[in-house]
């Protein structure tokens, strides 16, 4: 140790506090930690002599600058570090400055880069995996109002069609029919596909036909937010007794890494839950309320891209008649859409509306 300090006092004594010396007395820090090769192999300018110090600083310099745009262009202030006119007597105090900000400017670029794939994750699409539960030879639970297998495709399916042609949510099912993939071939379907989240639709059943209401089940940590979530749109929508969010080591949903829940929608024994279960206004209802919490959870829009989507495909237009707007009409998916009782007024034509076979019949005077 002793060596180290009179090494140290002789670097300070014979250099000064330039920026030699500061490589120097960090060298010999370094040294003392038996680091010399790591500190030659990322620094090499510590063994350089002051020109090759300034023209490796002078390079720095001109990365940083082009970092400083790429930043800018992102909408964001990079750390910059101040211009330096490099000679040997330049203190320590400005190359550790000079440092210091370069640092902040490779951290800014590295947070920019972070939130920009944080972003592009955040709105990528999403690909779910829907589990309509039981099937095939497992009719599930079953009562005087249907069978439990029946009930919980027909919701998975609605919840889909939902879905259908949507930017950011995609789905897919472990049946599509009545048929009996495993729990294990379930669960390996999602880990295959990679799937960002799996939903295992069923009902519930009790002894006591007094049994009812609606829960959401989770197994793992990263879960529980989707299960909080779904689970608040859900009983909205069921209007039930709500049971609340548990959890539950069932397979599909302990087994699988993704953000994973079982939806128990009600008791399909129960003389309240039962009936409404195969109700289609009921399933429509619950169906969207299923849709809405994906998207909440997921953070992309579902209400308003639907109407955007009108919205292009809707335009008004003026009708003219020898150089006079006499009407408005509407085009709808590249067709034309017109009053009628315009056709009949500036036309001379007559009209008769068939309300019984829903016609509306169009002729010249004399035709009829």
């Amino acid at each position: 140790m002793y060596d180290f300090l009179i090494s140290l006092a002789e670097s300070l004594v014979k250099h000064g506090f330039s920026i030699s010396s500061a490589a120097a007395i960090i060298f010999l820090v370094l040294k003392q930690r038996k680091t010399k090769k790591r500190l030659k192999k990322y620094l090499p300018f510590l063994f350089q002599d002051d020109s090759e110090v300034k023209e490796y600083i002078h390079n720095q310099q001109v990365i940083m600058r082009n970092q400083e745009m790429i930043l800018k262009e992102m909408g964001l202030e990079p750390c910059l570090a101040p211009t330096l006119e490099i000679n040997s007597m330049e203190s320590a105090t400005n190359l550790n400055r000079f440092y210091s900000s370069f640092w902040g400017t490779i951290t800014s670029a590295r947070d920019a880069k972070k939130s920009t794939e944080w972003r592009n994750s955040k709105m990528a699409k999403k690909k779910l995996k829907f589990d309509p539960g039981h099937g095939g030879t497992d009719p599930g639970a079953i009562s005087a109002y249907g069978k439990e297998k029946v009930f919980v495709l027909m919701l998975a399916q609605k919840v889909a069609a939902l879905f259908k042609g949507h930017k950011y949510i995609e789905i897919s099912f472990t049946r599509t029919g009545d048929t009996y993939p495993s729990l294990t071939d379930r669960v390996a379907q999602a880990e295959r596909e990679k799937v960002d989240g799996f939903i295992s639709f069923h009902a519930n059943s009790a002894s006591d036909p007094a049994a009812n209401g609606t829960e959401t089940y989770y197994s793992r940590a990263n879960s529980k937010a989707f299960a909080e979530i779904m689970h608040k749109h859900i009983k909205s929508a069921t209007k039930l007794r709500d049971r609340g969010v548990k959890t539950a080591n069932f397979q599909v949903i302990k087994q699988t890494t993704m953000p994973a829940i079982l939806l128990e929608i009600g008791f399909i024994s129960s003389h309240i839950d039962g009936p409404l279960l195969f109700d289609p206004t009921f399933q429509d209802a619950v169906a969207l309320s299923i849709a809405e919490g994906i998207c909440e959870y997921y953070g992309v829009p579902y209400k308003e891209e639907a109407a955007e989507e009108v919205k292009k495909k809707v335009m008004e237009f003026k009708i003219n008649l020898d150089n006079k707007k006499v009407e408005q009409g509407v085009l709808i998916d590249g067709r034309s859409y017109v009053p009628a009782t315009m056709l009949q007024h500036h036309l001379g034509h007559r009209i008769f509306w068939d309300n019984q076979n829903k016609i509306l019949d169009i002729y010249k005077d004399g035709e009829k």
